[in-house]
């Protein structure tokens, strides 16, 4: 509440807060109370494809919309599709996959990186929970983003605080392609999409792709 009375420079006695569109009533109930507790006397809350095909379409002047929001976040996948209709937004059909986002991909990349790591004849194990794993689940994230902008990115770290199984310091020094990338994580891109497909049929009516505006 603060931080918006500071960013807006007016007091705020309202808000709207967005929530996952898989919440529950229960969870609704307990995120308003949340809000009120922060202070705010009326609490609205508000589904996040709502909140953010709102946003997408805030300017556009077609009374009557059909929007899908792809939502691949860190952890979880959330799909929707609305309707607009009169400057109404009405979820016709939403989905996704709680358990599936980004960190599967970064995970996916370091056991890539581990394995190359092999190949160059270090000994090192991949328990997802220990600390140098987390030290590489850092570095493939940090490579997922370098492969946003480049096609080609060399993972190149030679104080890395990570040993193997001997003792031995591990050295990055490895090269990988944006496609070599995509390869690794295209059984998750091709499940988002099947998870899109499947919320256009469980529409009421099914929605064909070419009846999607945006």
């Amino acid at each position: 509440k603060t931080v918006a009375e500071k960013q807006m420079e007016e007091s705020a006695g309202q808000a709207v807060i967005t929530v996952p569109a898989y919440f529950n009533t229960v969870q609704k109930q307990k995120t308003q109370q949340a809000g009120k507790l922060a202070g705010f006397k009326d609490v609205t809350i508000l589904q996040e494809p709502v909140a953010a095909a709102i946003a997408y379409c805030h300017d556009d002047e077609r009374e009557n919309l059909t929007i899908m929001t792809y939502d691949l976040g860190g952890g979880t996948f959330d799909v929707a599709i609305m309707k607009k209709e009169d400057g109404i937004f009405d979820i016709m059909a939403f989905g996704g996959d709680r358990n599936m986002g980004g960190c599967d991909f970064d995970k996916r990349l370091a056991h890539w990186i581990v394995e190359r790591l092999r190949e160059q004849g270090f000994d090192i194990k991949a328990d997802e929970e220990s600390a140098q794993w987390m030290h590489l689940m850092r570095m493939s994230e940090k490579t997922k983003k370098k492969l946003t902008d480049y096609n080609e990115y060399h993972l190149n770290e030679y104080d890395t605080d990570i040993v193997d199984v001997h003792q031995k310091p591990v050295r990055f020094d490895l090269k990988i392609s944006r496609e070599v990338f995509e390869g690794l994580i295209s059984e998750y891109v091709n499940e988002t999409l099947r998870l899109c497909r499947q919320a256009m049929e469980k529409s009421d009516p099914p929605i064909e792709p070419n009846a999607i505006d945006e």
